[in-house]
């Protein structure tokens, strides 16, 4: 079998040069088949970063919502709070008024809860 080239120094078989393309084409492909798998890695890590970060975004909109929730329920218990003390307040003032008038102490329960319907009327209007 006699070379296709021959410099002296090397010879170049027709087989080494199949050989030579086999291995750059078995190469390219090779280069290829990564850069899809690449592509497909970056597709899937994009993928899941989004997902990751509207999981996130939609914990912090739940835990927004709770927190004004708790707030919300918060600020009405201390109105309810309040109120009550206010009337309880408008009771006394009323039964103190009240027994200054008589000079005398007001202390059954049905004078009380007269009073107590007395002021929830006059809260009314």
């Amino acid at each position: 079998m006699s070379p296709i080239i021959n410099l002296g120094f090397i010879s170049i078989h027709w087989y080494s040069i199949m050989l030579f393309l086999a291995i750059l084409f078995g190469s390219n492909v090779a280069i290829d088949e990564a850069k899809k798998q690449a592509q497909l890695t970056i597709q899937q890590a994009q993928e899941e970063g989004s997902r990751i970060k509207n999981n996130l975004i939609e914990q912090g909109k739940q835990q927004s919502q709770q927190i004004v929730d708790e707030a919300v329920a918060n600020i009405n218990l201390q109105k309810d709070k309040m109120l009550q003390d206010m009337h309880r307040q408008m009771v006394d003032v009323a039964l103190s008024a009240t027994e200054k008038m008589l000079q005398t102490k007001i202390n059954t329960q049905t004078d009380i809860d007269s009073i107590d319907s007395f002021v929830k009327e006059v809260s009314q209007q």
